[in-house]
């Protein structure tokens, strides 16, 4: 029945194709899933490239607004030049007539192209302005007008009257003398929204403009064409108001997404007032490219779904060719295994070197050691039959051998026990002489190692005694020197006082020296600043000579500013000068207070090292007494040694014999137990020697079922 049954379920197996199909539907949700991530990928991979570009767009764009930038503030400064240069403004100026101004720099305003000119007297009033006819108020508080009327060309952004922020390039002018007479001031409006206008079409990036955190100008507007700002967040504003660095970061305005780059717009001290922000419409470009990256992922899609397709059916089919044809053949080679007689005859021929092939050849190695093994045990059979047989006679005759060598194991052990009995009654006398032994010898111990101890410590004391005396010879000698080195430091602090108030006395005079050096070096800068003046004027012919005012404009700066900074230098080595004498005067007192105080030392010392020469004589003595009662505990232990020593002789060999009787006991019990023990295995020998002879005879019935 078990066979019938066996064969039955190999059948089933060979009927069913359940494995197709789950290949079938692991390869459909392969594909899905495939195409699902392939999708995904593609999504992310173009959204990255996406962002990078829009991102590397928008600081490129940044890069080229800021050559702008640079290019205006260029444009503002020549033309101020220009102007101040320019005879009629010159009188213009000399003569304070705003008709005639005005009509000259409205003029100017259109041909140089610029938003503003202002042209003012030495003290800051307004005398006309080319781009509004108000005039006569006072904007002297402007850098640009007030390093002008200083002789100081200046550009850069800053607040105006009429404007939020500019760009603004202040001049002076001259008249024919060289003498300052006024100022020009020219620039642009970059908070106006034709300028804001002009770069978001150039450069295709939104434009704001900050005041502080403030934005005061924007390309950006809601549907109300009301102006719209990103808010500046505290990281923002500590890059680039407080560091001076430029921050990027995406963000939202309005409804949209926008890569936002900010960058400082420094005022005339050079310090951060304000924030240039140039901002990328990301939404916008996220959706355009999204109508091109949806129709591109479609066509990608479709082509991956084909080639999926294409491949999954292509390894389906070469599956089933290497995977199921050799799983029927090997379920048939089961069958017909599990069948008839088992025949280990069978094998299995499947011609492939992969994992079924493998399988196959496992199997077909197991059949041909099972063979073997089969064949072996068949042989064997006879010889185990006969073994047993002889194995139930010998059992008998070991029974009756071993009940005799019990009996005799009973009697000796009877006389061991007498013999143990009078070995135990000695050897507890004889512990009781060396328990007495023993207490003598403790006894006598302890006074010779209180002697010792006694002994040893005054020794100890005479040494340390000895110790100190030579300590306080040293201190003698140490106290000694000490005194004199206090009296020769006092004396050489005092020539150091007089050294410090003569360094005191000439710092001073560098101090002066270094004042009349910056007093040279700000003349220089203004000889070399009219220089300059004068070398503009002379044109073409004065190129050479303006480089050189230049340089020693440059030099005279950098000589006015190391002057500051040795000044700065001195008067920080003056007053450490100072300090230095003070401490100095409370190191001599310190020095004479020391002197004095090592002179009382130095006696105490004298009478320490007097009372410990007398304490080291009494300890001798001491130490000669104890030797003569350490010599007579000597000789009474080493009697007692001797004694303890025979007692000790006597009861190793009373234990001896007495471990010696206690083995011997012990060695018949453990004898006569194994022989019993011997009896009870003889007894079992017998049923095992009949249980092996009927389970060698089921054995061989079973083997000769196979078929070999």
């Amino acid at each position: 029945m078990k066979q019938n049954s066996f064969s039955e379920q190999f059948s089933a197996i060979g009927k069913r194709s359940s494995l197709v199909r789950k290949l079938s539907s692991v390869n459909r949700v392969t594909v899905f899933f495939t195409v699902i991530v392939c999708g995904l990928a593609l999504a992310v991979f173009f959204y990255r490239i996406l962002t990078a570009q829009h991102e590397q767009s928008t600081k490129a764009s940044v890069t080229g607004f800021q050559l702008l930038l640079d290019d205006f503030g260029s444009r503002a400064e020549g033309a101020a030049a220009s102007i101040a240069g320019r005879p009629d403004v010159v009188q213009a100026a000399r003569s304070r007539s705003h008709a005639d101004a005005y009509k000259i720099l409205a003029e100017l305003n259109k041909q140089m192209r610029v938003d503003f000119i202002v042209l003012t007297d030495t003290s800051g009033n307004i005398i006309a302005r080319g781009h509004s006819e108000r005039f006569g108020d006072n904007i002297i508080n402007q850098k640009a007008v007030r390093e002008a009327v200083r002789g100081r060309a200046t550009y850069s952004y800053e607040k105006a009257v009429l404007v939020r922020f500019a760009i603004r390039a202040g001049c002076p002018v001259y008249d024919s003398e060289r003498r300052i007479i006024g100022a020009v001031v020219s620039g642009f409006n970059v908070s106006s929204a034709g300028f804001l206008e002009k770069a978001y079409k150039t450069f295709g990036c939104d434009v704001m403009l900050y005041d502080g955190t403030e934005a005061v100008a924007s390309t950006i507007a809601d549907e109300k064409n009301e102006m719209l700002a990103a808010a500046v967040s505290d990281d923002c504003a500590e890059a680039v108001l407080a560091r001076g660095e430029s921050y990027a970061k995406m963000d939202t305005i309005g409804k949209s997404r926008y890569y936002v780059v900010y960058w400082p717009v420094f005022d005339v001290a050079g310090k951060p007032a304000g924030m240039w922000a140039l901002a990328s419409n990301f939404s916008a470009a996220r959706a355009e490219l999204g109508k091109t990256i949806g129709i591109r992922m479609l066509e990608i899609l479709a082509a991956v779904v084909v080639l999926l397709v294409i491949l999954v059916s292509i390894i389906a089919h070469r599956v089933f060719g290497l995977i199921m044809r050799p799983l029927q053949k090997v379920s048939q080679s089961f069958i017909a295994l599990s069948e008839g007689n088992a025949n280990l005859a069978v094998k299995i021929d499947v011609p492939s070197n992969d994992e079924i092939g493998m399988l196959v050849a496992g199997f077909n190695k197991f059949i041909q050691k099972l063979h073997a093994i089969v064949k072996d045990v068949k042989e064997s059979k006879a010889t185990l039959v006969t073994a047993g047989e002889d194995m139930t006679g010998s059992a008998d005759d070991t029974s009756s051998a071993i009940t005799e060598i019990i009996a005799n194991i009973e009697s000796i052990h009877t006389q061991m026990d007498e013999q143990e009995t009078g070995v135990t009654q000695t050897v507890g006398a004889v512990n009781e002489i060396a328990s007495n032994i023993d207490s003598l010898e403790r006894m006598i111990q302890n006074q010779s190692s209180s002697v010792t101890q006694a002994s040893a410590a005054i020794e100890e004391m005479i040494v340390s005694i000895a110790s100190v005396n030579q300590s306080v010879d040293k201190m003698v000698t140490s106290f000694s020197m000490l005194r004199d080195k206090a009296q020769d430091g006092f004396i050489k602090q005092t020539d150091v006082n007089a050294r410090i108030k003569q360094i005191e006395s000439q710092s001073n005079m560098l101090q002066e020296a270094n004042t009349i050096i910056a007093d040279i070096a700000t003349r220089t800068n203004l000889l070399a600043m009219n220089a300059s003046i004068e070398a503009a004027h002379a044109g073409k012919a004065g190129k050479g000579f303006a480089v050189v005012a230049d340089e020693i404009r440059k030099l005279s700066k950098s000589s006015a500013v190391q002057s500051k900074r040795i000044g700065e230098e001195l008067s920080n080595v003056n007053q450490s000068i100072v300090s230095v004498v003070g401490a100095s005067a409370e190191l001599s007192e310190v020095f004479k207070s020391l002197s004095d105080e090592l002179n009382v030392t130095n006696r105490f010392v004298l009478y320490i090292k007097q009372a410990m020469d007398e304490q080291n004589e009494g300890s001798k003595q001491i130490d000669a007494s104890l030797r003569v009662v350490n010599d007579n505990t000597s000789s009474v232990q080493d009697a007692s040694r001797e004694m303890a020593t025979g007692n000790k002789s006597i009861l190793t060999e009373m234990n001896k014999l007495q471990n010696s009787a206690s083995g011997m006991k012990e060695g018949i019990s453990e004898m006569a137990t194994g022989a019993r023990q011997i009896n009870e295995v003889g007894s079992a020998l017998e049923n095992i020697s009949s249980r092996m002879k009927d389970a060698i005879q089921k054995i061989g019935s079973q083997i000769d079922q196979f078929e070999l």
